[in-house]
């Protein structure tokens, strides 16, 4: 008998239902564990009582009734997938690059990608991290490179 044979362990609300991704509903991210915790992006669902269009949630794998942080994400819903490294946690949020402290979901860092009002480019894929550079490249062909000063 294998694991998956024991059916669902839970079911986690992590953004309003509906379609399409692209404005807050559902959530098509794939989450990242960094041996802990298991980072969960999303869309629209509210944080302390305040509707954000992007999420974070950080569970702990062994209890997941509730999250043990959520971050509220106000430039756009988590696409990509999470991208977790030792301390770190990043994701692209609509059009922003943002990483949150993977123990407490703040955030310690966020850029807006280059592009016009009216044409935002946008953060689709996942970030990658290598020597302590982050690479995550966005709807207008820029590629970002982000090293820590």
């Amino acid at each position: 008998m294998s694991y998956l044979d024991r059916g669902p362990v839970a079911r986690l609300r992590i953004a309003t239902g509906g379609n399409p991704p692209t404005s807050g509903n559902g959530s098509i991210s794939p989450s990242a564990f960094d041996g802990s915790h298991l980072f969960i992006g999303g869309g629209h669902i509210a944080v302390d009582g305040q509707l954000y269009p992007g999420t974070v949630s950080a569970y702990d794998p062994d209890d997941l009734r509730a999250p043990v942080w959520r971050s509220g994400l106000s430039s756009g819903p988590v696409l990509g997938a999470v991208t977790a490294v030792p301390g770190l946690v990043v994701v692209g949020a609509g059009s922003s690059i943002v990483v949150l402290d993977s123990a407490r979901g703040t955030i310690v860092f966020q850029t807006s990608a280059v592009g016009s009002s009216a044409r935002p480019s946008i953060f689709y894929g996942a970030a990658s991290v290598a020597d302590g550079v982050l690479y995550q490249g966005d709807t207008a062909g820029t590629l970002y490179a982000l090293g820590a000063r």
